[in-house]
Order: structure tokens, then C-alpha cells, then sequence
């Protein structure tokens, strides 16, 4: 998952979801919530923080890469 806010990249990779440090550490994206929990609920994260999203827009969200969902 990424970002660009005001010309600055912000990111939620490896080094957040496989993260070791203290959670409050974290400065990603995702604002620590996949901080140190692995890639696959990550992923499970993300999915269901943008369908949020999209519900709140009254949007459909697309079905995610690899058809799960």
C-alpha cells in the first residue's frame, strides 16, 4: 500500500508488516495497523480498510490482485 501526500511518498512494506519494533514506532501508511502482523493479514487489512473506504464513497471496490476477496 502507498501514498502521495504533498510530494512525499509514504509506504506500507515488508519493513512495517514483518516489523519488529514497538508498533507506536511506526510511521507508514497504514498508521501501525499492520505493523509486525505478516504480508497475509496485512493483505487482509488492506482489503478491508479500502472497502471501507469505498463503502463510505459509495463506490464498489475492484476485486483485489489474485481474485481473492
Amino acid at each position: 500500500m502507498s501514498s502521495v501526500i504533498r510530494g512525499r511518498g509514504r509506504r506500507c512494506d515488508r519493513r512495517c508488516y514483518d516489523g519488529a519494533t514497538p508498533r507506536v514506532a511506526c510511521t507508514c501508511i497504514c498508521g501501525g495497523r499492520n505493523h509486525g502482523v505478516g504480508l497475509r493479514q496485512a493483505e487482509t487489512n488492506t482489503i478491508e480498510l479500502f472497502a471501507a473506504a469505498a463503502a463510505l464513497e459509495g463506490a464498489q471496490p475492484a476485486m483485489p490482485m489474485g481474485g481473492r476477496g
